[in-house]
């Protein structure tokens, strides 16, 4: 049971975690406000100062605070121990016969609260909030931003390269799509390459019309080419794909993201039969 040893090295603790996340969300809420100032002041956006204190800096807090967690801990039993040893509290402690173990005890059963609650806000509450974070920022920040000469990797046999995605038109220029598959030796070899000068795709669905598009299909008899004026298709992956791949993962539960994690994997093996 806590004694009141205990309970005084836990509240010490805990009050300067506290204070520790006051200083720290300050300060990344100010940088981050500096560099958002431009975006939430577009008149595009039609942003009011209530949508922003309520609909992104509660979230962002989370997010940041779950993030930092593990610094903030270290910094508060910096601070608030070298406070406590500024008075000379630990040598009164243990002149007192109170040996070093039980003196760290409160240490350990505070920050494995802690490391335990910011596990578990991780994987389930975090990703709920990052929903609302993401959205918005998808919404008034990078609804209106170009995203330029990005490689990403969809699966193990696809690469894309493009020069610039546009979201406000779901447009990209210079689409390069490489299809990769693993030889008889274990080695991948790249098999297909699509190099579309201006693909446009529908965000709700799979559907794209390429323009100006070259098709190079290698083969062990040869290579095949075509070159397709406007070639209406459809596509694995939507235009909506391109741009927030890594940000939809963030908004994701740890059961979602094996959910995902699975979905991905038969996508795979649908993709390597044909």
């Amino acid at each position: 049971m806590f004694k009141k040893l205990d309970l005084y090295i836990a509240k010490k603790f805990l009050s300067t975690f506290i204070f520790m996340i006051m200083i720290v969300m300050s300060i990344a809420i100010a940088i981050d406000l500096s560099e958002r100032l431009r975006d939430f002041t577009d008149p595009e956006s039609n942003l009011t100062l209530a949508k922003i204190m309520i609909g992104y800096y509660p979230y962002f807090f989370i997010h940041y605070v779950n993030l930092f967690s593990s610094l903030i801990i270290f910094l508060s039993v910096i601070f608030f121990t070298s406070f406590m040893s500024q008075r000379s509290e630990i040598i009164a402690i243990l002149s007192n016969g109170v040996s070093f173990r039980r003196f760290t005890r409160p240490y350990l059963v505070v920050s494995s609260c802690l490391l335990a609650f910011s596990l578990v806000s991780n994987h389930y509450w975090v990703p709920e909030a990052n929903k609302k974070r993401i959205d918005f920022e998808n919404t008034y920040i990078w609804a209106a931003s170009d995203i330029k000469n990005t490689n990403l990797e969809l699966n193990d046999s696809t690469i894309i390269h493009y020069k610039k995605y546009l979201p406000s038109t779901n447009s990209v220029d210079r689409l390069w799509i490489e299809n990769w598959r693993v030889n008889e030796n274990g080695l991948y070899e790249m098999y297909k390459v699509i190099h579309i000068n201006l693909a446009i795709g529908d965000s709700t669905s799979y559907k794209w019309t390429w323009n100006k598009v070259f098709i190079r299909e290698i083969s062990d008899s040869g290579e095949v080419v075509q070159q397709i004026e406007v070639l209406d298709t459809t596509f694995y992956f939507k235009i909506n794909d391109l741009g927030y791949v890594n940000n939809a993962m963030d908004a994701m539960t740890t059961p979602e993201l094996i959910n995902y994690r699975d979905r991905k994997q038969n996508e795979e093996r649908i993709i390597s039969r044909k």
